[in-house]
């Protein structure tokens, strides 16, 4: 599966979802399938999209929240499992790892060399699933265990996509108004 396969699998799936993509490529997919209020794109800070995610279902509990992630990223940020997990969030994680930096050029990301799923299960999420294809990937969405890890094995082949072209500061007020 590619990436844009499975961020499209996850719009369709959880279409009433808010949806925090990392910045980089996952960002620039998502965006590219229609940019909608629910989306906030973590751009500028690499690694984070975990934690803003966190931040928003804790003060939107009732809301079904998704981190949108990829390899790179969560390693960036890998601290943001334990926290997740303690708080125990209305919240989908999902990692898409293609085992490359795409954004920064395709070098060899580090996710091959660890167990993501595993650290996860370890640091206390409901469930970890590791999945290569869309298939699976529906069926893991429709999982009801929170906060939920899904490690979503995709291509490394890469498309060049639009740039995420609305400001911080509007992504912010329109967050506030979903909330």
């Amino acid at each position: 599966m590619d990436r844009r396969e499975a961020v499209a699998s996850i719009v369709a799936q959880k279409p009433k979802a808010i949806i925090f993509a990392s910045n980089g490529f996952t960002a620039r997919e998502l965006f590219s399938l229609g940019d909608r209020q629910e989306n906030f794109y973590v751009i500028g800070a690499m690694g984070f999209a975990s934690s803003v995610a966190l931040g928003y279902s804790l003060c939107a509990p009732e809301k079904e929240t998704i981190a949108l992630d990829g390899d790179a990223n969560i390693l960036m940020n890998l601290p943001s499992l334990v926290t997740i997990a303690a708080q125990k969030p209305n919240l989908i994680h999902v990692v898409l790892d293609n085992g490359i930096s795409a954004s920064t050029g395709g070098q060899k990301s580090y996710a091959a060399d660890v167990d993501l799923a595993k650290i996860a299960k370890a640091c206390g999420y409901s469930r970890a699933i590791e999945l290569d294809n869309k298939t699976k990937l529906e069926i893991a969405l429709k999982r009801n265990e929170r906060p939920l890890f899904i490690l979503a094995k995709i291509s490394a082949q890469e498309f060049e996509k639009p740039r995420v072209g609305i400001l911080p500061e509007i992504l912010a007020e329109r967050m506030k108004k979903v909330a």
